[in-house]
């Protein structure tokens, strides 16, 4: 193909081919034609040949290096791109992609701290020019801060990739944005999007308040925060000044000095709701920034005989073997053990439901590994547990049971993770009896939650309060914002947990007012409210258009109570239920039910989904296997409610026949439940039927009832 002269330089100099360029032309050609082939080494190879016949000063210079930093990024060698684009900007100093990829390179190989005035030149000089490019950059910086649960700063930077994205990337990187919104594992108030708060001052502040904004929008956070921080100093008042400064600093990944400035902002706020909102926000950084001090910690001992000492294990009191799939992972352990504060026995041989009080608490998870095959590793057990006076006492009691099975390897323990202090006996692992039943359990277990509420948050100092606990707080009036915000912490690690707390009776057993609900109109816009301002609204009293968009804020944030709250009123409301997926709202009230300890609760709405047409391209049989085996894995957790056993004995005796695949499902439903699995060999063989199951069994020589329509047969998983 011809070269046409006349199209703008590849080198990026601004000028046409053929007063550039020109004279490498076909080099260039022959160069990108190896890249789009992945042949790097060999477009390396002819880069370097390329270099040696132009000058240094010339833009043709600028081109081979840095399409040969492009190359080298994409073999993942940033550092050598770093290098060769830093030389280069020492001449070429306004070459803006130049400085683009540097920033880039410089992100990949020496992370964002080190990089951060490089990388903020490189969002001012380049987001016009290069948008594409600095998109780039920014799902560089989402990583970054994803890897050290800096959620402010990932979602901000996908945020600012997204905006800056190609049209053809612009959906992809949509989507990551949502996968980090519907992240459960990140506390709902730090998801969504955070605004700027509005101000007013002088002209001069609001001209100064003004270049902050324009620092965020091209992704300079940290100038931004050094803008409002400036700012903040000649108007220590100005609540929104602080709070803007805080948000900046959590979207530049700076979350201990963002949690005081949020701090600041709480106290300056004279309107409650975004008092506590900030103050919120500003505990859950705390809390973050408490996190990078590992307290959980990990001690190794060398094994001498393995099974010796999974006999010895086994026999101890405060042992337990757990079963665990660990199919997933590369190196298995052979067994995994927790170790508690107290003897088993006394919970194993009760009788009865015994009280949280009794349950014995784990303070160790001990990891057993076999030696490797080719001796290149010894068999090890690993202890993790946190350090102090807990690791001392699983280490102790490790050793009395294993006797002169274990060798420490290391004196000094391993740091695992950080766990803030007010979290670790609110998710600390406790030990519930076989003997109970799947529903016993789970009320213990709501229980158990319950009893630590009251007993260890309640009364354990916590992020924000001036060293007081949540119960001597919210007797100060001066600490009422802190308190309240604490409460908020709390439901957003009830939410991560999958605990459906009851908010509404915290704040009346601890005596403090709860946040009003939003005043709404039916012209009241929802799209600019933070996540807990959605919270806070009267759901009843939504238009059908409003409760749409919040159930797809609901939907994204899966807030357990709100979205409840939420889909419930849908199906009060003909027009707004027929716009969503019945099958799915449905399935998701019967798991908040569940959630709720309502089980008849969840049979309702299993008998609303059965109600629902048979969906276009599917079979009667699919459809209501479908719904039978979602029905049979929800009856598994309850499995003493009248009729898990008739639907046992349906898929036994009529679907199984039809579809030896679902054994692994009634396997996985029978361990669920507790229960065995009648009428089976070992084999799968059904050794018994009901002639009254629907259908009958099927024969090789009788078609299948699903295949009647014409549709092919829908198998499980597939």
């Amino acid at each position: 193909m011809a070269t046409d002269l006349y199209q703008p330089c590849p080198c990026g100099s601004g000028k046409k081919l053929k007063f550039c360029c020109a004279p490498i032309s076909d080099d260039m050609a022959r160069v990108e034609r190896l890249i789009s082939d992945g042949q790097f080494r060999p477009a390396i190879t002819a880069l370097e040949s390329i270099d040696k016949k132009v000058a240094a000063d010339t833009p043709s210079h600028a081109w081979v290096t840095t399409t040969k930093s492009t190359v080298h990024l994409q073999m993942e060698r940033p550092d050598l791109a770093r290098d060769e684009l830093k030389t280069l900007l020492e001449t070429h100093t306004d070459n803006d992609y130049a400085f683009c990829l540097y920033a880039m390179a410089s992100l990949a190989t020496d992370s964002y701290e080190p990089s951060r005035k490089i990388i903020q030149k490189a969002f001012f000089r380049c987001t016009r020019k290069y948008p594409a490019m600095c998109s780039h950059l920014a799902i560089g910086i989402a990583t970054v801060m994803m890897s050290r649960s800096a959620w402010m700063a990932t979602r901000e930077a996908m945020s600012l990739a997204l905006r800056l994205a190609s049209e053809e990337e612009r959906q992809d990187v949509f989507v990551r944005l949502l996968q980090i919104d519907n992240n459960p594992q990140i506390p709902w108030p730090l998801r969504g999007a955070h605004h700027l708060p509005e101000f007013t001052g002088t002209e001069e502040q609001e001209k100064e308040y003004k270049k902050g904004q324009k620092f965020v929008h091209i992704g300079c956070f940290e100038a931004a925060a050094d803008t409002f921080a400036a700012l903040s100093r000649q108007l220590p008042e100005a609540a929104s000044v602080a709070h803007a400064a805080a948000l900046c600093r959590a979207w530049d990944g700076n979350e201990a000095e963002a949690a005081a400035f949020f701090h600041q902002a709480a106290k300056l706020y004279a309107d409650r709701p975004r008092a506590v909102e900030c103050e919120t926000l500003a505990q859950l950084l705390q809390i973050s920034a408490s996190a990078d001090e590992p307290n959980l910690v990990r001690h190794e001992f060398q094994i001498s005989s393995v099974s010796r000492l999974l006999t010895a294990l086994d026999q101890h009191d405060r042992l337990n073997r757990e079963e665990r799939d660990f199919s997933r992972v590369s190196v298995p352990p052979v067994a995994v053990f927790q170790i508690y504060d107290r003897s088993l026995k006394d919970v194993l041989l009760g009788e009865g439901i015994p009280t949280p009080e009794q349950l014995p608490a784990s303070i160790g998870e001990i990891h057993i590994f076999d030696a490797a095959a080719d001796g290149s590793s010894p068999a090890i057990a690993g202890l993790v547990s946190y350090a102090g006076e807990e690791m001392d006492a699983a280490v102790a009691l490790l050793k009395a049971a294993s006797g002169d099975l274990l060798t420490s390897t290391d004196e000094t323990a391993q740091p695992v993770a950080g766990v803030p202090d007010q979290w670790v006996e609110l998710q600390r692992q406790h030990y519930f009896p076989k003997r109970l039943t799947p529903t016993q359990v789970r009320e213990l277990d709501e229980k158990l939650f319950q009893w630590k509420l009251d007993h260890k948050w309640a009364n354990s100092p916590a992020a924000g309060l001036a060293g007081k606990s949540p119960r001597e707080a919210a007797k100060d009036a001066a600490l009422n914002i802190p308190v309240t915000a604490a409460i908020f912490v709390l439901d957003a690690f009830a939410a991560q947990v999958r605990k459906l707390l009851d908010i509404g009776k915290v704040f009346t057993e601890l005596g403090v007012e709860p946040l009003p609900k939003l005043e709404v109109t039916t012209e009241t816009p929802l799209s600019n409210l933070s996540v807990i301002d959605f919270q806070r609204l009267p759901v009843t009293k939504l238009s059908d258009e409003q409760l749409k968009l919040a159930f797809n804020r609901a939907l994204l944030i899966q807030h357990p109570q709100f979205l409840y709250e939420v889909e419930v009123e849908i199906t009060r409301r003909p027009e707004p239920l027929e716009k969503v997926d019945k099958v799915k709202l449905y399935r998701s009230l019967g798991e908040m039910e569940i959630l709720r300890n309502n089980f008849e609760g969840a049979l309702h709405w299993i008998a609303e989904e059965r109600k629902l047409p048979v969906p276009e391209g599917a079979t009667e049989f699919s459809f209501t296997l479908q719904h039978d085996m979602y029905e049979l894995n929800l009856r598994a957790m309850a499995p003493e409610v009248p009729g898990y056993d008739e639907l046992v004995h349906k898929f036994v005796s009529y679907y199984l026949p039809k579809l030896p695949q679902l054994r692994e499902f009634l396997e996985t439903v029978s361990t669920l439940s507790g229960k065995p699995l009648p009428g089976l060999t070992a084999s799968g063989l059904v050794t018994s039927a009901s002639p009254a199951a629907a259908g009958g069994l099927w024969t090789p020589d009788q078609p299948a009832a699903a295949t009647s329509s014409g549709s092919g047969l829908w198998i499980p998983g597939n």
